[in-house]
This record gives structure tokens, sequence and C-alpha cells, in this order.
């Protein structure tokens, strides 16, 4: 079980920016991301086989804690289990491939029991007949599949599948039981889905208990909330709006005379905020009763009224995709009853005593009792809830004891049984009449696993009770149809588990999360799982907190009282402060920011000012903070103050008012207002475009570029390069270096000519954000050795430090680095400061480094540096390191793993930021991949991830800022690969900043035609009797390649050839203008002259034939044995031999005490050159000979076997 203390801040509207990590897969089933996607390996867990009665025999069930069942009434129960995986947006169908699987038979002496058909709690269980599908037990049964993978589903932008594992199959004929102990399979996707970085805390903590493997990081946004209103409450909820803005919440109200007032017109209203990223909501808030926003009749069995379809915003399935409540009320007298109860609960949810009634009917109180006491003995118990059971059956409860229960003040009030639309039927029975009559001032969150008891489409059901009258309930959740027994079970303990091991305390999130697990464990979506997911309402606020264990408090935050502004561009400025002092536990949650361009003196000014909300904070005193306040005027002077925020509301007095101007407006130039090639298929295209800020006053020029109206079939590439400008060198006078201002990219870049890129985690396949601090367990350096006059720490390194493995850079094995105070790592020692940070690359020393952040650092006076080494991974620390001039505060991180991959993690960076390097650069200056260069891209939980194989996919948009008097290139590869010839096209759609060039339209078109394949040279070499032939092309189309054609010429009939025989075939190289050049050596069996020729074979079979060459092999004048090669040997050698005549030969091998070992070859040889081998693998090491004998010639030679 999760520790309770994790729920300490997720219903704080304040967060941390953290990894969320997928829940466990379920018990049995290990997930691992291969190649393919993911590998699954299952291990079947132990499993019962209990006897239970049916109708007039006994039967077999199988048990498996937490697995669910089949779904099919009447047919065997099997056991199944299920879980949800995260897939790209792009995967329309998932599929698998099995692997392996182990199983076993085994023989029953009675046959499993049937699934029982549902049964309605508003009849007695006692009647439901025994289901059993006779027929079917006759047969041999349907053999199931292993593996199972659903259609994909959609939940708040977010596709994934279900995933059903069944490893059970049942013969009922032969009462033979089939059962897969082992087996794992490949679910193969196109591609692992990028991380999410668009949910809020709270519904990025939902994502993970839906997604075994959801990778989302929180965007630091507050959660959005949308209400929509009868005009007739609209004034009344004034106040609820500005409580929910309070603890955290984006709220957008609108009336039913902006949205319609029909079902359809509603939700068109809601889908068309949820289209927009920007608006799109996360909790939807319906205020009114049906006649005043109505509610929908749903498709699932029975067909309950529901809210969900308002909420059913993407894709086919019925899962929601923002969370919905209703207040549903009917005047604005009960309206305030709602919110009262609503503010009071979740300002004080800490406080309010951990106390729960559970109540159980009569009728089948064996599931009801049952079910109540597994989620008190699991989950309520262990976390120190007192848990008072009114059973009717095994302790006698009463409706009095009820009442008395619920004016005592309960957090849970729990209810499984008998139900009407005006009450509790049994279990203790309860009205309406004693809901209105209760006195408790804590008001429960009531769960009513009951028929009909939420039937909001009445005038006034048992559940819009509790949430009308004065007491009752803050919320309820109710059905609007019959429940039923099995169904329920499985549901109640559903959402506790949602509760307590996923941490989903917010009331709609842990019920929405109960529907997908009933879902699950069905293994799809039935009619009956439908129906639930439909029926079940909520009355309330979806966004209730249940949990929360800090008491609250009136008194606000310290004020701000360091608040300064830096880094100005054109349409920003950087704001720096420290965190003050908040007495709640996790400190500062929040920062009002406001700005004007006239000066701020009081709060009234303040009021009236522009507004940035900072949220998403936990800030203990002391810490540094940075916000960029962007969309601000050009060559403009602002003010700015700010007012700091705790969890409770409570804000602190105004801050200091600094002053900040913004840089002149910008001036962008294009090299071209088009760009157009003409190219052969099959070749590959390189053309560029620049984009320059070309103003004379300082200025930045802020640009996106997307690729639109695209006719080529993904055959062209892009990439941002920056032009050195080489305005910048080494200086040598400390604190006196000028600032030249560069540009930066923003999202990924590269390839440099090596072939690194880089990519952060703003992107959606980037790196993920996650600080592991190894100041504690790390190592301190200390070794600091000066460059020159200055102090080690101001100008020095450190080291060597061992990487604990060979890590590649530039194609060049390195073991161990250097740490330079100035923000680099070295892989050599230097001996000159190098305070002035340079553009990359660049051949003035140093050289051959990795730059997280080169500036003029200076840890003299704080700050400490860490190392660590962690298996394949190497860790740097630099942590409150400061600029020179002891300003600013700096802790980022350099992480090297030995795959060669470099990552930069930016933890709290509170200083200028524009004025440092950041890339890498090879060792002698020529190549080098720069990221940013004297511009703004460093921000607070940033990370950037370098890599020589970049498994990030190309994209078709890019980003960046240009400072005044600078350029960056956008180089076009365009790979025409099998394009058809004809034109292609595209537009490059350039927005920037620069007002008189907001929107650029460059059109890039492309011509594939035709080249013919050009011969340029062929010509033959003889050496001894080996041809070698050498021809060229200048240019080629379709050419699929060269046969090599060879005939003999016979001077005797006057010099007429053989037939022309194919000797060999070389591929060509398709299409391509650039020069090609081919080779292929020929050896003839016997002496003579030859001619050649080369038969060109285009793709389409079209043939066309070179000019021959002729040769002249002479056969040798003299007897020659040569010297093996290769000698040394092991363990095979050849020995080469000339013939003059045709000779009876022998060749045999000796050794060194002339006894021979080997005969190689024994026999007659035509004229000419031979070679034969000699394979020594039986003999050892050492000095051999060998001996060439025939009649005419004698030789002997000396070779070495080496093993």
């Amino acid at each position: 079980m999760k520790n309770l203390c994790s729920f300490l801040f997720v219903l704080l509207f304040s967060c941390i920016q953290v990894n969320i990590f997928a829940a466990d897969p379920p018990e049995g089933i290990s997930l691992t991301k291969n190649s393919n996607g993911y590998l699954v390996q299952f291990t079947l867990p132990t499993y019962n086989l209990v006897t239970v009665k049916g109708g007039n025999e006994n039967f077999y069930r199988i048990i498996i804690d937490e697995y669910g069942i089949t779904p099919e009434d009447g047919l065997p129960e099997l056991p199944l289990v299920s879980f949800n995986l995260f897939i790209a947006d792009d995967e329309s169908q998932t599929s698998f491939e099995i692997l392996n699987t182990k199983s076993k038979e085994i023989e029953l002496d009675k046959h499993i029991f049937p699934k029982q058909m549902p049964w309605q709690k508003s009849k007695p269980i006692s009647d439901r007949p025994f289901t059993i599908n006779s027929q079917y037990y006759q047969t041999e049964g349907i053999q199931v599949p292993f593996v199972k993978i659903s259609e994909p589903f959609i939940i708040g932008g977010v596709k994934g599948v279900m995933v059903t594992i069944y490893p059970f199959s049942y013969n009922p004929l032969e009462k033979k039981l089939t059962i897969i102990t082992e087996g794992s399979f490949d679910i193969l996707l196109s591609r692992i889905p990028a991380t999410e970085e668009s949910k809020s805390k709270t519904f990025n903590s939902f994502l993970n208990g839906v997604f075994v493997n959801y990778d989302g990081i929180p965007s630091d946004a507050m959660m959005r909330y949308l209400i929509i209103t009868d005009p007739q409450f609209e004034a009344g909820l004034a106040a609820f709006k500005t409580h929910k803005e309070n603890f955290g919440c984006v709220v957008d109200l609108f009336t039913t005379a902006a949205t319609g007032t029909s079902t359809t017109a509603i939700k068109n209203f809601i889908q068309n905020r949820y289209n927009d990223p920007g608006i799109r909501p996360e909790y939807v808030l319906l205020v009114g009763d049906v006649q005043h926003i109505p509610a929908w009749v749903g498709s699932g069995t029975g067909s309950p009224y529901t809210d969900l379809k308002y909420v059913q915003l993407e894709g086919t399935d019925p899962f929601a995709d923002a969370f919905i409540g209703r207040f549903s009320v009917t005047s604005t007298t009960e309206l305030q009853n709602a919110i009262n109860k609503t503010i009071y609960t979740e300002i004080n949810i800490s406080t309010i005593p951990k106390k729960n009634v559970f109540c159980a009917s009569t009728d089948n109180y064996q599931i009801s009792e049952g079910t109540h006491n597994y989620v008190i003995n699991n989950w309520f118990d262990p976390q120190g809830f007192t848990n008072l059971k009114l059973y009717t059956v095994t302790y006698n409860a009463t409706t009095a004891q009820l009442i008395t229960a619920l004016n005592d003040n309960q957090r849970f009030a729990i209810y499984s049984g008998h139900g009407g639309e005006y009450s509790w039927a049994d279990g203790p029975a309860l009205s309406q009449a004693q809901v209105r009559a209760l006195t408790n001032s804590i008001y429960p969150f009531v769960y009513s696993f009951s028929c009909v008891t939420g039937s909001y489409h009445l005038s006034e059901c048992f559940g819009e009770t509790w949430l009308r009258t004065t007491n009752g309930g803050s919320t309820f959740y109710g059905s609007s149809v019959n429940s039923y027994w099995d169904e329920d079970d499985v549901l109640e303990k559903k959402l506790i588990y949602a509760m307590f091991e996923d941490d989903l305390t917010r009331v709609t999130p842990m019920f929405d999360m109960a529907k997908v697990y009933l879902a699950n464990h069905y293994g799809s979506i039935t009619g009956m799982v439908l129906r639930y997911i439909e029926m079940y309402n909520l009355m309330g606020d979806p966004s209730m907190p249940t949990m929360r264990q800090i008491p609250p408090d009136t008194t606000p935050p310290d004020p701000i009282v360091d608040l300064t502004t830096v880094d100005a561009t054109s349409n920003s400025i950087t704001l720096n402060w420290t965190a003050p002092y908040d007495s709640t536990y996790g400190g500062v949650t929040a920062y009002d920011i406001r700005y004007s361009t006239t000066m701020i003196n009081n709060d009234n000014d303040f009021n009236n000012a522009q507004q940035f909300m900072f949220t998403g904070q936990s800030d203990s005193a002391g810490t540094p903070k940075s916000y960029e306040a962007t969309e601000l005027e050009f060559n403009t002077t602002y003010y700015f103050a700010a007012k700091a925020l705790d969890m409770w509301g409570n804000k602190s007095v105004m801050s200091n008012v600094p002053t900040g101007i913004t840089l002149v407006t910008p001036v962008v130039s294009f090299s071209s207002d088009s760009m157009h090639c003409y190219v052969t298929v099959d070749t590959l295209y390189i053309d560029s475009l620049v984009l320059s800020n070309v103003s004379l006053q300082n200025s930045t020029l802020d640009y996106s570029i997307e690729l639109t109206n695209n006719t080529f079939p993904d055959n062209v590439k892009f990439r941002l390069v920056g032009v050195n400008n080489n305005r910048e060198t080494l200086v040598n006078e400390k604190g006196n270096e000028t600032n030249i201002y560069g540009y930066s990219f923003k999202g990924s870049g590269g390839p440099d000519l090596f072939g690194y890129e880089w990519i952060d985690s703003n992107e959606p396949n980037g790196p993920q954000y996650i600080w592991n601090d190894i100041t504690t367990s790390g190592t301190l350096v200390t070794n600091w050795i000066a460059t020159g006059t200055f102090e080690p720490k101001d100008e020095g390194y450190a080291g060597p430090f061992q990487l604990g493995f060979d890590f590649k850079f530039y194609g060049n094995v390195k073991n161990q680095v250097y740490v330079s105070s100035n923000g680099l790592l070295l892989f050599n020692t230097i001996s000159q400061n190098i305070f002035s940070n340079v553009q990359i690359p660049n051949t003035a020393l140093p050289n051959e480094y990795i730059a997280p952040f080169w500036d003029d650092l200076d840890g003299r006076t704080q700050g400490t540096v860490h190392y660590k080494q962690e298996g394949n991974k190497f860790v740097i620390q630099f942590t409150n390191w400061q600029r020179f001039s002891a300003t600013g505060s700096l802790t980022f991180q350099i992480v090297l793993q030995s795959n060669g991959k470099i990552y930069f993690y930016y933890n709290n960076m509170n200083a200028t930021l524009n004025s440092a390097t950041i890339g890498i650069e090879n060792a002698d200056g020529t190549d080098g991949l720069q990221v940013a260069y004297n511009a703004n891209y460093v921000q607070n939980n940033l990370a950037v991830q370098i890599s020589a194989e970049p498994e990030w996919l190309n994209i078709d948009h890019f980003a960046g800022r240009i400072y005044a008097g600078n350029s960056v290139a956008i180089i076009m590869t365009m790979e025409t690969e099998g394009l058809e010839m004809g034109d292609y096209s595209m537009d490059m759609e350039i927005t920037t900043n620069d007002p008189q060039n907001s929107f650029v339209v460059v059109p890039i078109s492309m011509t594939v035609g035709v080249i013919p394949v050009e011969l340029a040279s062929f010509s033959a070499d003889v050496n001894d009797d080996n041809v070698l032939l050498k021809w060229k092309t200048a240019t080629e189309l379709n050419n699929r390649g060269f046969e090599v054609e060879r005939a003999s010429l016979n001077p005797s009939k006057g010099g007429t050839s053989g037939p022309w025989g194919k000797v060999s075939f070389i591929e060509g190289r398709g299409t391509t203008t650039e020069t090609a050049q081919y080779s292929y050596s020929d050896k003839p069996k016997t002496p003579g002259k030859y001619i050649y020729r080369l038969k060109q074979i285009d793709f389409d079979g079209t043939v066309s034939y070179s000019n021959t060459i002729e040769v002249d092999i002479s056969g040798p004048t003299e007897f020659a044995l040569y010297q093996n090669y290769p000698n040394p040997f092991n363990p095979s050698t050849t020995i080469k031999f000339a013939l003059p005549v045709r000779t009876n030969l022998t060749i045999n091998v000796y050794n060194t005490l002339g006894e021979k070992i080997s005969e190689i070859f024994k026999g007659e040889m035509e004229t000419g050159y031979h070679e034969v081998q000699f394979n020594a693998s039986g003999l050892s090491s050492g000095i051999y000979f060998y001996k060439i004998e025939s009649e005419n010639f004698n030789s002997t030679k000396k070779m070495i076997l080496m093993k």
C-alpha cells in the first residue's frame, strides 16, 4: 500500500513539478520497453479452486485476488487480468506477437462454475435464478486467445488500449482446464508515446492510475474549472468562484444564455473549449436542476440518465475526458447550502475527523458486509480511520443509530443495499425528511451503492436532498437507475483502491478511476459496464478533496523585499527574487505578479495593474525564484510588484517595485523570398535560407517556423544552424568582458558535422526533467587548481575524475574529466583563464569540452561542486554557484552516460542567463553543437539531451530567438528517393515579433527530372594473370547496375572473338548527379587475349553496352615459387607458383627435422599462374617449409605458423 503521506500535496492547488511515473502493472505482469514497443511477461499468481453450489450440483470456482472474470452469462467464469497501455496519438491499431507460453492441463471432477447473470438490487438476491448454458457445457468449449487488445480509447487527449490476458480455458465436455502458467509477448508500437506535459497535477495523477506505462510531467498551469449555470444562479456563485480560484483553479463561468439550453448546445459549447488547449477544462460543474440544464439519456443497458455525455469529448469510447459534477439545485437558498458545505469542507478537510460510517442492508448481506469489511481492513483501518459498522444483520443496526452517527460528524458515509428514489430502503432505512433534519456540522462524502437514489431527473431524488439541505452531505454519488449486486461490489472496492493506492483523493477523479477499473475487471466495455459508467452521477463539486493533512491558517507570507529585473528582450523581462517565509508547511505556493507602465505605489495601483499568476510552487524561505514576464511592448519602461500566497489564499503585502525597459523593435531579413531546385530521382539536394535580425540597436527577434501545404511525401528534412559572427574572442581583462548577444533555439537543434543533435524537455519527444540531488551522496570537489592569478574557484579547474566507463566523445574514447569553475567539463587540463565565453565552434582554446553553462562564474564566496559515479552514468552538480562579483545563484547538473548521451539538468537558475554558452565542441574546435550563445534560453526545471544517435523524430516546426546582428540558417535537405518525376511544393510560414513582417510565407518548390547514365571512362590494368577493370560515371539515371562481360580473342582465326560470357554484376547508384567510380578484378583461367565490355541495365530492364577494351594476359616465361601469404599465418595460407609449360608436380610441407607432414598437391597442371591453399589447423605453432618438385624445377621456401 502506498504511504498515506503521499496525499500531502495531491489536493493542494499548488504543486512541485515532478515526474509522474505510472502505477505498477497487475500482479503477475511485468512490462519492459523494447525496440518493438513493450515486452510483457506473465506469470500466473497463486489461484484457488473453491467448491460452490449452483442449482443442484457442485462446481469449482477459480479465485485469484484482484483479477477480473469473463463477462459472458452462463458460460464458465474464468479469471482474466487487464491493464491499460499508453500509446502515441497517431497509433491507429495496436497489435502483438506471442513469444512463448508455458501451460498445463488438469482434469477436474466438477465443472467450472458458470458466470451468473447480473441481478438488480431492487430484487431479493434469493430470487436470482441459477444461470448456466447447458448446451455449451456439452461441447468442447471455445478456445480463448491468450491475449486480446482493444480498440484505442482516449481520455483527456491521451490515447490508450486495454490489454487483456486470459490464463485459463475450459473444455466442459472433458472437464479439462488448460492453464497458462507463464508467457510473454511483444506489444508492437510504431513508436513510444511522447511525454505528456500539458496536464495539471491532478489530471496527471489520474492518467497515471489509468495507464501502467503513463509518462507525464505535470505542467505549472492551474486546473481549469468550467461552470455552466442557469442565469438565476450566476450572482450566487461569486463566492464559490473566488474560493476555487484561491485554491488553484482558473475558473470560467458562463450562463445558459451564452451556451444554449439544450443538451446538444451545451455540449457543443464545452466541446469548443475542450478543442482549444489554452482553455480546455479539466473540471466541469453544472449548476441547476434538469429543468435548467437538461440531462442526457445514456446508451448503456437500461438507458440511464447521465451527465457523462457532456464530457465525452474525444474518441468513440465512453470514458469522460473531463471530471463533471452538478449542483442540482432549484433555488438560490439550495445553491447557498451547497456552496457553504463545499467551501467549508475544502478549507477544513485536513482537520475533519477520520471517521466513517458503513451501512449494509439485510438482503445479500454477505456481499454488502464483505465488501465494506474488505475496504475497511485493507485501507481505512491501516490509515487510522474510525469505522462504524451499521450492518442490519450482523449488528442489528437501526435508523436511529444511523441518524446519531451522521449527527456525530463523519467524513465518509458509504451505503450498500436496497434503495429507492427517495430513500435508503433498509440497511438501515433513511428518508429525505430525516436527512433534512440532520444537525451535523461536518458534511460527509456520501456513496450510495443502491438502486435509483441518484435519479436526479425527478424533482428531488434522495441524492439531491443530501446536497440541497442545510446540513446533509458535501457530495453524493448515486445511480439514476437500478444498480446490481456483483457490479456494485466491484465498484466499491475499486473506488477505495483508487483513493489509497492511486492517490486519487478528489471525488470525481477517484470515481472515474473506479469506472475504468470496472471495465478492466470484465476485460471490455460490455453493455452492463457502459450502464455503470453512465448511471453513477455526482451531486456536488467534482474537484472536492477527500484528504489533506495540513491545518489551515490565516497568517500571510512575509513580503518579497528583493524583486529585481534582468535579461530584458524586445517583449519580455525576467524577474528574480528570493522566496519569503511562510508559516504553512510547504511555504509559498503562488505569486501574484503585477506590471504597469506607471508607478505602482499602493494596493489600489497593484490591483489595477496587469496580472501574471505564477502558480504551482512550493517554496521554503530563501529559495531563489525567477519568472519571465512576456508579451510586453517594445522599448517600454515597466514597473513590477509581487505578492506571495500560501495554500490557504493568504496574501502578503506588496513587494518593492523595480523597473525594467524592454529592447527596441527587431528587424527581420531573409536571404531569399523563395526556394526552388531542379533535381533527379534518388538524389540528395541541400539548400538554405538565412534568417537575420538586422536591427541596428539591441533587440531580440522571436520567430517560429511551420511547414504547411506539403506535397512532399516526408522526404524533406529541416534543421536550424547558427551563423557565427566571429566577433568575439577570449579577452584578458576579467570583469570587463563585452557581452555580444547571440541566438538560441527552442526545443531541439543540430546536427553538427559529427552528427550530434539536441532536444530539451519542452519538446514532446524530449527528455524528462528529473532532479536527483547528489549533495549528500556525492563527493565534494576540493582540489581546485588556479589557471592564473585569480583564486582557483574563480578561475581554475579540478580533477581528473574517473568516469568509471569508456565514454565516446566525437568518436574518441574518454575515461576521465576535469571540471572548470566557469561551468564546463573538460577532457584536458587548461593553463589559461577562460572567463570569456565564445561561440561554438571556435578554434581558440579551450576545445574538446561540454558546456552546460559557460560564463564568468565564481564559487569563492558560496556554492559547491559535487561529483558521483553511478554505474553507467557520471554526474557533476554545481549547487548555489555564483556569477562573477558574487551575483546570482545557479544550480545545475551534467550527466554523462556510458552510451554516449549527455544530459543537462537546470534546477534553479537565478541570475543573468543571457551571457552564457551552452553546447559541446570537438578537440580542434572545427565542429560543435551550440544550443545557445549569449541569449535567453535556460530556465528552471529544464532538461537537455545531446546524442549522436538521436531517438526523436523529425519535426515540422521550429522556433528560436535572434539578438541584433545575428543570423540562423534554415538548412533544407531534399531526398528524392522513390519520388515520381514532377513538381513538389510546400510553404514555409515564418511568424516573428517584427511588426512589419509578423507573418511571411516562403514558397519552396522542387522539380524532379531526368538525367541519363553517362559513362566517363572505362579502362583495364593487367598484373600477372589478374585484370583490374575500372570505370567511372558522370551521372546515372535509374541505373540498376552493370554486368561485366568477357570474350576471348583467337589470333589464328583472324582475331575473332568467342562468345560473350557474364563474369559478374556490379550494383549501380540508381540516380545521381555525382561522379561514381567502380572497379572489378577478374582472373581468366588461361593466358591469352581477351576483350571486356559493360552491359548497363536499368531498373525497367532496358540495357545498353559500352565500348570494348582488349587485354593480353601472357603466361609465365619461367618456373617460380612465390612466398606464401599471409606469413606468419593462422591457420590457412595461400601458396602461389608459375608454370611456363604443362607440368607434373608435387607440393609438400616439411617440419624443421625434414619430415614430410603434408602433401598439398600431386598431379598435372596447365601453364599459367596457380594458387593452392594450405590449412594448418592441426599443427602447432612453428617454422615449416613448403617445396615444389617437378622434372624441370625444384624450389623450397619457409613459412611461419603462429597461433
